[in-house]
């Protein structure tokens, strides 16, 4: 049995791994889709830390609807906000907004009991960094697989989001539980084929384990035909029900750097989708919604997301290759360099 101490101890250690100093102005933003015996741990937490916080719940939204101006407003005042929205908000100017008014922005997607287990880890920083650096002084992304798969995209101008669950400096943004590197493309930049043989995440819609790999052809940075079974309709009947052409752009490119999270990935039920993104060797290929500008790591470069979109999906290839200009980061879902690879 969960008890409501379990949660302000996970709290804790997640202040703790953020940096949560006395006297900050922290908000606690979260929604009618949360427990409030979660919201009560992070208030109690907070308070134990010699921090007053000030807590504020709206009713739950849909995907991709920003918080409620006034809410936005204490967010964009305060120096840490904790997110505990039951739907993300993040491709909404009201993020944008908040971290380039200097907040430090943690967002807690996950389904609550999995903040008990989802704690920030030294390693996934470390991982997080290198994986950073591999992205210097390059402007390109390949990813190919021997099932024909090969996709090639720009992202010059742009940088990387290595993330790592924690946030520490004003203007920082990323989600507790996180663990992988992306890159948003040029928009039109984004070539060729990808077999999604993985998990589909489809923000507010269902999310699905393939068991037959759907087929995608991407020309000129959109989805220009998807080819499968059943699960390649899911997947396109989603896309057409929103009636929107930037969807189908394709949103940011990457990999996952976490062995506690797979593969193989958590099943569709526990509704753990950020680690689904995370797994060890995991290619990360999303559509849709990418706008935030902001530089997820300060003095790294602004990540230029511009597709304006309804939704959001973030889709993963295992057993892939993913280079970075001419460094080669995955073979056939391996890491090539120690810095990332598996413990022990």
């Amino acid at each position: 049995m969960i008890h409501g101490s379990d949660y302000v101890a996970s709290a804790a250690e997640i202040y703790d791994a953020c940096h949560l100093r006395d006297g900050e102005d922290l908000t606690i933003y979260a929604d009618t889709g949360r427990e409030n015996e979660v919201v009560e741990a992070f208030i109690a937490a907070a308070q134990l830390r010699g921090v007053d916080p000030t807590a504020i719940r709206v009713p739950a939204r849909k995907p991709l609807v920003e918080p409620p101006k006034g809410a936005v407003e204490a967010m964009c005042a305060s120096d840490f906000v904790v997110d505990l929205a039951s739907q993300s908000w993040l491709y909404t100017p009201a993020t944008s907004k908040i971290l380039r008014r200097g907040a430090r922005m943690l967002q807690v997607l996950m389904p609550s009991e999995n903040i008990l287990r989802k704690k920030p880890r030294p390693e996934i920083a470390k991982r997080a960094r290198f994986a950073e650096s591999l992205f210097d002084g390059e402007t390109t992304v390949h990813i190919a697989s021997s099932d024909g798969s090969e996709l090639r995209a720009s992202f010059k101008g742009r940088a990387p989001a290595a993330q790592d669950g924690v946030v520490l400096e004003g203007g920082e943004w990323d989600s507790l539980g996180t663990a992988f590197a992306n890159v948003c493309p040029i928009e039109g930049s984004v070539e060729g084929k990808i077999a999604l043989n993985s998990t589909v995440y489809l923000a507010g819609g269902p999310s699905f384990i393939v068991d037959d790999p759907i087929r995608v052809t991407i020309r000129k940075g959109r989805i220009d035909r998807v080819e499968g079974g059943i699960e390649a309709e899911r997947f396109r009947a989603w896309l057409e029900s929103f009636h929107d052409p930037n969807l189908g752009v394709v949103a940011h490119l990457g990999f996952g750097y976490d062995e506690q999270s797979g593969p193989p990935p958590a099943s569709e039920r526990e509704r753990d989708w950020v680690s689904w993104e995370a797994m060890h060797g995991g290619v990360i290929v999303a559509f849709g919604a990418n706008t935030i500008n902001v530089e997820f790591q300060r003095g790294r470069g602004f990540v230029g997301g511009m597709n304006e979109s309804l939704s959001h999906a973030d889709c993963t290839v295992l057993r892939a290759d993913f280079s970075v200009g001419d460094t080669k980061v995955l073979k056939e879902g391996q890491f090539q360099f120690k810095e990332l690879m598996r413990k022990g």
